[in-house]
């Protein structure tokens, strides 16, 4: 034999070793515990019903106290809400409520504190708030009028002053302002302050960035060129807003942990027409926030939320795409990184989307809210197992 075949055997060998070892390694990382491999969730083909009215937003709770996922729309061209219960099968029936004229939002809160959840829906031509009262066997047969300071948009609940009672903050949308209208707990709330030198694009978000126990204002800023950070006073009270760059069609901002360091960050919902995306601005602890990083979603992304998909421990993002007819799934790695979408078909113009567990099968799934005035329910069929430690 010659040299060189002996060169060539025994180079062979060494790289067959080396084979052998990277094989190895890999499967005992994926053997180790608390380590899994980012696997993109699945779905079920999207079940659509209720088609109809224009639908412009969407809530999940448990209405009627039975442990079951139910839902609400905002219904803009019929003046009402519809609510769906979670004991039923989807689409098999629904009922309505009369609001104000042409509901934009709504939102879930114990507003008289008698242990049922309640609804609040911003009608924009009647300038004025919709409060549903819940009598937690999935009906609302008390409701109540309250004014609003201009024509009514976005509408968040939170307890910004501190008092145990839901306060209520609402987009003024022909101004481009925000009110607060402290809860009195008892169904009432005071007149619609205005929150000075706050100018609000749409859909903003109210948590505590600095970790002082007060509640804060993340607001896109109008042109959705920036996201305005104002710190609560823990009166119902702001300061001035910092400005942080990102759009350039910021319609929307969600607070979430999303890099697991104990510290919200902000997830920016930015539907450019062509080329939607979500921008991720990872947050300090300490009321500032890093540079925007941007991630690729369908075209006219409108709104996100937040949920654990494929079951790995890491948050993800769920995106309702308003011109791409679809929701864009993002896969979260637990650093603030997210993969390429995966794309579930929705009906026509996704406006709003929730996640909640809607089969009862310790799953996320997602509620979508269209403009053809369908609901769809598109159900996670991920079987991956949740992962045991980091």
């Amino acid at each position: 034999m010659s040299v060189a075949a002996d060169k060539r055997r025994a180079a062979g060998r060494r790289l067959g070793a080396l084979g052998a070892l990277c094989l190895a390694a890999l499967l005992l990382a994926a053997a180790a515990p608390g380590v899994s491999v980012a696997v993109p969730p699945t779905f079920a083909k999207a079940v659509n019903f209720g088609k109809g009215p224009v639908r412009l937003a969407i809530v999940t709770a448990d209405f009627d106290k039975d442990g079951k996922a139910d839902l609400a729309t905002a219904n803009a061209t019929t003046n009402n809400v519809s609510v769906f219960l979670g004991k039923n099968a989807w689409g098999s029936g629904s009922q309505t409520y009369h609001v104000g004229k042409a509901p934009t939002w709504l939102a879930t809160g114990d507003f008289n504190k008698d242990g049922c959840t309640d609804l609040v829906v911003s009608c924009w031509d009647t300038n004025s708030l919709t409060i549903l009262f819940g009598n937690g066997h999935g009906g609302f047969p008390k409701v109540r009028t309250v004014r609003a300071a201009g024509a009514s948009g976005f509408v968040a609940v939170a307890d910004v002053n501190g008092d145990g009672n839901p306060d209520l903050l609402v987009e003024n949308g022909v101004n481009n302002t925000i009110s607060v209208l402290l809860g009195k707990g008892n169904g009432t709330f005071t007149a619609p302050q205005k929150v000075p030198h706050c100018s609000v694009g749409w859909k903003f978000a109210v948590a505590d960035l600095n970790g002082d126990h007060k509640l804060d204002l993340i607001v896109p800023g109008p042109g959705g060129l920036h996201v305005a950070v104002l710190l609560g006073k823990g009166d119902g009270r702001f300061g001035a807003a910092k400005y942080h760059v990102v759009g350039p069609g910021a319609s929307g901002v969600a607070v979430a942990d999303v890099n697991q360091d104990g510290k919200p960050d902000v997830i920016v919902t930015d539907m450019t027409l062509k080329s939607g995306a979500v921008q991720i601005l990872l947050g300090d602890g300490h009321g500032g926030l890093a540079a925007a990083k941007t991630f690729p979603a369908g075209a006219g992304a409108m709104w996100t939320a937040v949920g654990d998909f494929n079951r790995d421990g890491d948050l993800d993002l769920a995106v309702a795409d308003n011109v791409a007819d679809t929701v864009s799934v993002l896969v979260g790695n637990g650093t603030g990184h997210f993969a390429a979408p995966v794309t579930c078909k929705a009906s026509v113009s996704p406006r709003c989307l929730v996640v909640g567990e809607l089969d009862a099968d310790n799953k996320p799934d997602i509620a979508v809210a269209n403009y053809d005035g369908n609901v769809s329910v598109i159900t996670n069929t991920t079987t991956l197992a949740r992962r045991q430690s980091r």
